[in-house]
């Protein structure tokens, strides 16, 4: 397996993506946020403040509103609300390179299809995710404990993937680690259970 960290983009950095994918740069994963508002004014200046059960955890990573900042990726997860993810599956066009794919976090049926409409059924797989955490204040999320996990895989059923913690676990951090390629060309993501420490 290899030891290369794959670029990942959390388009949407509220409470879901803000989470997951700080948990993933804590595990070691190379990330970028795509926020706005008071909230990236926050992130740029102090990180991004993660208020986990076992303690508080800032994660410094490079966060715009403007997706082309951020240049193309090899995964984006997309946590944007429901009603947003058409118009963010339009804005993301410069994070896509020739292989890159998108995770919806939604917990819907109809995010996938939605994506897969605007930039093509090879760039998205099936995705849903599981936690209780959210924006305390700008730059800031808590989470509370619970279930976490990122569940994501093709959508004909060929592959999935799941994080789940063990439960004496304080987070999960999904890891992105090609092992087999997809029908697009590029190497899909394994199943594979990871936990990064939140002391």
């Amino acid at each position: 397996m290899s030891d290369e960290r794959l670029r990942i983009a959390v388009f949407g950095a509220g409470g879901v993506g803000a989470y997951f994918g700080g948990m993933l740069a804590l595990a070691g994963e190379e990330i970028a946020f795509v926020a706005r508002g008071e909230h990236l004014r926050a992130i740029r200046a102090a990180g991004l403040k993660l208020e986990l059960p076992g303690g508080e955890r800032t994660i410094h990573a490079p966060a715009s509103d403007d997706p082309s900042d951020l240049g193309p990726v090899d995964v984006v997860l997309l946590a944007v609300k429901t009603w947003q993810v058409r118009d963010a599956a339009r804005a993301m066009a410069p994070l896509l390179g020739p292989e890159t794919f998108v995770v919806p976090l939604q917990n819907g049926v109809e995010a996938a299809s939605e994506i897969a409409a605007e930039l093509g059924e090879t760039r998205v797989v099936g995705g849903l995710c599981g936690t209780i955490s959210f924006v305390v204040a700008p730059g800031r999320v808590r989470n509370v404990g619970g279930s976490k996990f990122v569940r994501f895989g093709e959508r004909d059923g060929r592959a999935a993937s799941d994080c789940s913690p063990p439960s004496s676990a304080p987070g999960c951090a999904p890891r992105f680690r090609p092992t087999s390629k997809s029908r697009s060309g590029r190497s899909s993501s394994s199943s594979s259970r990871s936990a990064a420490s939140a002391r």
